[in-house]
């Protein structure tokens, strides 16, 4: 009969516990997939755009590591100074500029929950891989295009509030702010943004 006993409470004790971890196991975050946008600047030229981001995040802990794709597009006319790459200031080109970014990035992140996890301050940095054309249309005197593969770095810091949650997911309206610069190219651009992150549990 005592064994029967001893044998029931460590049943019940495995079975709470195991109910404890399951329970401990959905508090953690383990992947997320969010979409941004908003508007650009490159200070190199001077210039207004629009950005557009989408991204997947694996977290260990706190810790994440993201894999993100975007892209970014200026339109300036009458155009000044010109800046290529490696040459620096080389002309004065009135005409109507066009320059894209096509950016591929791998980061890591730091997560920080607050207000009973409904609020998510973020911060990342890490490696870009960016393709960067820019082209002259019409130029007066001369054409400066140019379009290279080139290697930079970025960060970005921004703040997730949950909006809906059911079950092991939740939906969250995000804004970010992020810089980018490019080595090669002496270039780069910075954006605020806003978007909707899905967070999922295990």
């Amino acid at each position: 009969m005592l064994n029967i006993e001893i044998t029931f409470a460590m049943k019940l004790k495995f079975t709470l516990l195991s109910a404890l971890f399951s329970f401990v196991s959905l508090a953690q975050i383990q992947h997320s997939v969010s979409v941004t946008g908003g508007f650009a600047y490159t200070g190199s030229g001077d210039m207004w755009g629009t950005a557009v981001e989408g991204a997947y995040s694996y977290y260990f802990g706190d810790w994440s590591v993201t894999g993100q794709i975007g892209r970014a597009d200026f339109f300036r006319s009458g155009s000044g100074a010109v800046a290529e790459p490696g040459l620096g200031v080389v002309d004065f080109v009135p005409a109507e500029r066009f320059t894209a970014y096509r950016t591929a990035d791998l980061l890591a992140g730091y997560t920080v929950p607050f207000a009973e996890n409904r609020l998510h301050l973020i911060v990342r940095g890490g490696a870009s891989l960016a393709r960067i054309g820019t082209y002259y249309i019409d130029p007066v005197w001369q054409n400066n295009d140019y379009d290279v593969l080139d290697l930079g770095a970025v960060g970005e810091i921004g703040l997730g509030f949950t909006i809906i949650s059911s079950g092991t997911a939740t939906i969250d309206i995000n804004i970010k702010a992020q810089g980018r610069h490019y080595f090669n190219t002496d270039d780069g651009y910075v954006r605020p943004s806003i978007g909707i992150t899905c967070r999922l549990y295990n």
